[in-house]
């Protein structure tokens, strides 16, 4: 059981990281701190809250902007991906060195979404460098069925989010995957597709 001082050190810790803070008598925080130190030390909890910090106050790194409040963070092992080894925290580094050879980083558009034709804005700069981030974000491997080397789509979950799409909003799709995608017309009988669109 966490003692009640050093509770007060790990709220103020993450207090200091200006997300989301708060009072010692939120409800939830406690419970999820004491079922996280069951299996990672405390120094690993605020290894991943200087992690989420550092991607989420990066102007430049648009695939981290949910805005967690402590015990989210903590729900079920979520902190678990911002460790030094984590998904998240290795997706990022990953970016800031791809983003060190192109200076010209990837910035958000302003589109009216009711008249911008689709295939001229795949042809701007803006998709082409975020088409480029996402293909080595996935490695270049097909989400659906992991074929590599083969030609390769970014396909947009939704329309809604072009000039502001992040990772989390295409799918990485070989040329017949793809296609198959399109030709169920939002009728995804496969499992697999339905688990790619909703991730």
């Amino acid at each position: 059981m966490l003692e009640y001082e050093e509770f007060l050190k790990i709220l103020d810790y993450w207090n200091s990281k200006k997300i989301i803070r708060h009072k010692p008598n939120m409800p939830g925080i406690t419970p999820m701190l004491n079922m996280a130190l069951k299996q990672y030390a405390i120094e690993q909890i605020k290894e991943a809250m200087d992690h989420y910090a550092i991607m989420f106050h990066d102007p430049t790194y648009l695939y981290c902007k949910y805005k967690w409040a402590l015990p989210k963070f903590l729900f079920s092992n979520r902190f678990v991906a911002f460790l030094g080894n984590g998904s998240k925290w290795l997706n990022y580094c990953k970016f800031k060195k791809w983003q060190s050879h192109n200076p010209e980083t990837i910035k958000p558009v302003e589109l009216d979404l009711k008249t911008v034709n689709y295939y001229k804005y795949t042809g701007s700069e803006h998709w082409k460098q975020f088409r480029k981030a996402a293909l080595e974000h996935y490695s270049y491997t097909c989400q659906m069925c992991g074929a590599t080397n083969v030609k390769l789509d970014v396909h947009h979950k939704t329309y809604d989010t072009r000039g502001k799409e992040t990772l989390e909003d295409v799918l990485v799709l070989c040329r017949p995957c793809h296609s198959k995608l399109h030709k169920d017309k939002g009728e995804y009988t496969s499992t697999a597709y339905r688990d790619l669109l909703t991730r």
